[in-house]
């Protein structure tokens, strides 16, 4: 009773358990929010990594056919050439049709000057005929009447009246041939002035003509390879306004993007000073600062505004240059620069292959073989109630390329001495590694990691990475079969659990076996043997006492006080009715019964054991 009275004035006062209670209470809540708030983080940067990669993969759908690089600057470049393109190509049809409307109009008014001209012809000539003839008749006249004198006055006299008459009627029309001739003479003027204004807007529209095609061929042409040419450029056009559809919000999007990104590189890169500058597509000719008419200026100036170019250059060997321009010849330094480490390649894989690294390789690979091998020994040499023997083995990989060399093949080339090797044998391998460190650089793009160069070939080098284990099983009188996820599930509670803790239990003892004389063989379970029944709970820890672990394990209901077990120290911690507190009972198991201990016991059996 002392013990006890003396065990109560040690517990900590309500007040401070309640505080404890609660301070315990507020970092769990503290920390579930944490940990609620990270996995709502890592969720929602899954989610936008899979949305990136989709929507990677759909604009390289998009993009296949294209010749363009895959940049928001050339796209955004190539939509306003071609919006500029179709509007300037509308306009030219239109002025094209009425330019060819215009052509039939002097057509016509030719062929009617033509006819009138001859018709005022005509009818002058027929003037001066019959002036000639009026003339001719009035000598007629003169000569009639003197002879008239002389015979037949009265036949004479009636021929004459007709001819005064016929003269008559002659001077009547006269003023409306007269008056026929003059406006024939206005229409002919009118037309010629009219002949004169189209041939003026025929030179102008040939010029302008001229100048769009001019503008075309440039800027089409700086996206074809030097040694391309243009041909047909009507056809061109045709082809290309044939699909296309104007986009007013995605234009103003793309050039939003394009300044955004802009600004985002801008200080990334001071060493290349990039600007934005405006300069003219092609240069004006002679024929822009002539004399035209006031109607015809809309649209030269049409055209001189749609010649200025927004142009991103960068500097470059203090020069001004395009950034495709600058990318070719970063590309051409790289590939010079390529030539030049792949013979450093050639001496760092010779240096792995030959020293420190591959010695290194061949004691880790030898060695995680014995590990194996003692795994496989201990987990076929373990006996239990469900006659289910386990075995493990550690298998090597296949090739994943042509490049690559199967793990069996690398694995003995690097056994080798390294005196003995041929030079098929070293080039085999700088190809293996080679191709490994280019796959991961290609994994690591894809992934939108950052990895370093180290890091890369940590990865490569990982021989863990080579190696597959398979665990197989084997009951009495069947033969050996691989343990896949279809079989485990159709096993029984017992066998389930011989195949979930064997395999680790010896992969430990197993590790431990590298340890000194004196190192204690420690395992701790959380929630052990949770869903396993008492019999196969039972033969677990045989299994961990026949291995001489250490163990330490906590449990709802698990004492461990089973036959197997030869002596163990157990703790039940009581809460009780929902109390701000928590209590502890010690028990001892010696191998037959379940003892209740107090303090001073406690510390000699710790001290015995």
């Amino acid at each position: 009773m002392l013990v006890l009275e003396k065990d109560m004035d040690r517990l900590p006062s309500d007040a401070d358990m309640k505080y404890a209670f609660e301070q315990t209470g507020d970092k769990e809540r503290a920390r579930d929010r944490e940990n609620e708030y990270k996995e709502e983080i890592e969720r929602l940067l899954n989610t936008k990594k899979r949305e990136a990669g989709l929507l990677k993969n759909k604009l390289s759908d998009l993009t296949t056919d294209d010749r363009l690089p895959l940049d928001a600057d050339a796209y955004k470049n190539a939509e306003k050439r071609f919006t500029e393109y179709q509007d300037a190509f509308d306009d030219f049809k239109t002025r094209a049709a009425n330019l060819n409307h215009q052509y039939q109009v002097i057509h016509l008014l030719e062929e009617s000057n033509s006819s009138k001209q001859d018709e005022f012809e005509e009818l002058f000539q027929e003037v001066n005929e019959r002036r000639v003839e009026w003339e001719k008749q009035k000598r007629n006249l003169t000569s009639v009447e003197e002879r008239l004198k002389l015979k037949n006055a009265e036949d004479v006299q009636k021929r004459l009246e007709a001819v005064i008459q016929d003269l008559a009627a002659s001077s009547r029309h006269l003023p409306e041939v007269t008056k026929a001739a003059g406006s024939t003479e206005a229409a002919i003027r009118q037309l010629e002035g009219k002949i004169g204004s189209l041939k003026i807007q025929t030179t102008f529209f040939e010029q302008l003509k001229l100048a769009w095609e001019e503008t075309f061929r440039t800027e089409y042409q700086s996206y074809l390879p030097k040694e391309g040419s243009l041909q047909n450029p009507e056809a061109i056009v045709r082809s290309m306004l044939k699909d296309f559809k104007l986009d007013i919000e995605r234009k103003k999007r793309l050039l939003s993007d394009f300044e955004n990104k802009f600004r985002e590189v801008y200080g990334s890169l001071p060493d290349y000073r990039l600007e934005i500058n405006d300069r003219k597509m092609i240069q004006e000719g002679e024929w822009t600062r002539g004399e035209w008419p006031s109607d015809l200026l809309p649209l030269l100036e049409q055209w001189q505004d749609l010649t200025h170019q927004r142009l991103f250059e960068c500097d470059y060997q203090g020069a001004k240059a395009t950034p495709s321009f600058v990318i070719s010849k970063l590309d051409e330094y790289i590939n010079q620069q390529s030539v030049f480490l792949e013979a450093q390649d050639q001496k760092l894989f010779e240096d792995i292959i030959y020293h420190s690294v591959g010695i290194t390789l061949r004691s880790l690979i030898d060695r995680s073989e014995k590990w194996v091998k003692q795994m496989n020994e201990i987990l076929v040499g373990q006996d239990n109630s469900s006659d289910l023997t386990l075995s493990i083995a550690w298998k090597a990989k296949a090739a994943e390329t042509e490049e690559q060399l199967d793990t069996r093949e690398l694995v003995s080339l690097l056994r080798r001495d390294a005196q003995l090797l041929s030079q098929e044998d070293l080039e085999k391998m700088i190809r293996h590694f080679r191709a490994k460190i280019e796959s991961s650089k290609r994994r690591m793009l894809d992934k939108d990691n950052n990895q370093s160069l180290d890091q890369v070939l940590k990865e490569v080098l990982d021989y863990r990475q080579w190696f597959t284990f398979e665990l197989s099983y084997k009951r009495k009188n069947e033969s050996k079969k691989e343990l896949t996820n279809y079989r485990f599930y159709k096993f029984s509670g017992g066998e389930k659990a011989v195949a979930m803790y064997l395999p680790l239990y010896t992969a430990v003892y197993a590790r431990y076996q590298d340890a000194g004389k004196n190192a204690p063989y420690i395992i701790a379970l959380d929630e052990a043997f949770a869903g396993v029944d008492e019999l196969n709970i039972a033969e677990q820890f045989k299994a961990i006492e026949q291995l001489g672990f250490n163990y330490m394990m906590n449990s709802q209901a698990l004492f461990g006080d089973y036959e197997t077990v030869p002596a163990l120290n157990i703790y039940e911690l009581i809460r009780p009715k929902n109390a701000n507190y928590v209590s502890m009972i010690a028990y001892h198991w010696n191998g037959k019964q379940r003892q209740l201990i107090h303090e001073e016991d406690e510390a000699i059996l710790e001290n015995n054991s």
